[in-house]
């Protein structure tokens, strides 16, 4: 996966790339 495919979501445990056409993002 490149950089341009992905997008950062931040929570509570830090940061973590997820792909721009996923509808969820990073919940912990």
């Amino acid at each position: 996966m490149s950089d341009e495919a992905t997008r950062i979501e931040r929570d509570s445990m830090g940061e973590m790339r997820v792909p721009h056409e996923a509808l969820w993002g990073a919940s912990t």
